[in-house]
């Protein structure tokens, strides 16, 4: 991981960069920046994870010993439209995991 940053990092601080200055010199009012950027963050927390497949799975809560909810409670994402606007290919696998594993009768 640390030789994968070394390797990446004038890339990673160039695309931080621009984000950052994407959301903060927007003409945007503020709360509507502050809002968008405080839920990005869900999408590099413990919330989220990747599989070794490649698939996304999500939990709602995440309290001392557990969370609730799990995998992808698509309900709480409902309103992580940020995230769905910045990484569309994740928020379409979020989905599509959701439709054909957990509200699939026969179970995948």
């Amino acid at each position: 991981m640390a030789r994968d940053l070394a390797a990446n990092l004038p890339r990673l601080e160039e695309v931080t960069r621009k984000y950052t200055r994407a959301l903060h010199d927007s003409t945007l009012p503020w709360p509507i920046v502050d809002a968008a950027g405080s839920q990005v963050c869900i999408a590099r927390s413990p919330t989220l994870m990747w599989l070794g497949d490649g698939n996304v799975a999500g939990f709602e809560g995440l309290g001392e010993r557990e969370g609730c909810c799990p995998m992808n409670c698509c309900h709480v994402y409902n309103y992580v439209q940020t995230v769905a606007r910045l990484f569309p290919e994740l928020e379409r696998n979020v989905r599509r995991l959701d439709l054909e594993h957990q509200q699939n009768v026969d179970g995948g």
